[in-house]
């Protein structure tokens, strides 16, 4: 058992397709990391979380951003939050490292920026699964319309990064994010587009899923689950 009492595991969904997966996904979850609080934020009220927030259908990414912004900051009780989505969580237990809670953001690389900002954290990290601090998502309430309605990711590592830095929030390295969570493959210190990526054997990849925490890819979910279902079982 994975021992995680100081996170909060979160989902923000309404796609009521997948909701039955969701509840059985967080319930292995479950299973084998004992996390401080479980909460789903969802139109509807979910199974095996400790509390459902209810919120209104969502209905475009301006919505789900909307939520990462506003009302998962106002949820969020423990030092630090686990952000899970039906494509995107852990897949392996024993690939834990305590340093990723020294830092208040980490998440998969980007392709595109696969290199450290000056700052000593990774350029860009994919939000869908990703580990963040409560300070941080307390200053994310903060930004206001018409950043809150961007891909919620590039507005904290990249867009508003400056502003997170003066407040003292540190990004992970990207040699540590790339066996956090694997999005895409990623050649450190190559700028390739989401094309070039896909089409890299991941045998070239700096990072490879089977060596990972945790992904996040809505085209490898069945490849993930593989590997989840084993460690999860």
């Amino acid at each position: 058992m994975l021992d995680l009492k100081n996170v909060t595991l979160v989902m923000c969904s309404t796609q009521e397709d997948k909701k039955t997966s969701n509840e059985e996904l967080i319930e292995k979850l479950k299973s084998k990391i004992n996390f401080g609080r479980c909460v789903v934020l969802s139109n509807e009220e979910y199974r095996h979380v400790d509390k459902t927030f209810i919120i209104e259908k969502m209905n475009s990414l301006e919505d789900y951003s909307y939520n990462c912004f506003h009302a998962i900051p106002k949820v969020i009780d423990t030092p630090f939050s686990m952000w899970i989505q039906w494509d995107g969580f852990p897949l392996d237990i024993d690939k834990w490292n305590p340093e990723f809670l020294e830092y208040d953001y980490i998440g998969a690389p980007w392709a595109w920026r696969s290199w450290n900002s000056s700052d000593g954290g990774a350029a860009g990290m994919n939000g869908g699964f990703s580990l963040r601090s409560k300070r941080l998502t307390e200053l994310m309430d903060r930004i206001g319309p018409p950043h809150d309605r961007w891909h919620e990711d590039a507005v904290v590592t990249d867009l508003f990064r400056k502003f997170f830095l003066q407040e003292r929030c540190r990004f992970a390295p990207i040699e540590l994010a790339g066996t956090f969570s694997k999005e895409l493959n990623v050649i450190l210190g190559t700028n390739m587009t989401q094309e070039q990526s896909i089409a890299l054997d991941e045998e070239k990849s700096s990072f490879k899923m089977r060596d990972t925490f945790g992904f996040h890819n809505k085209e490898r979910v069945d490849e993930a689950k593989v590997i989840f279902e084993r460690n999860f079982k």
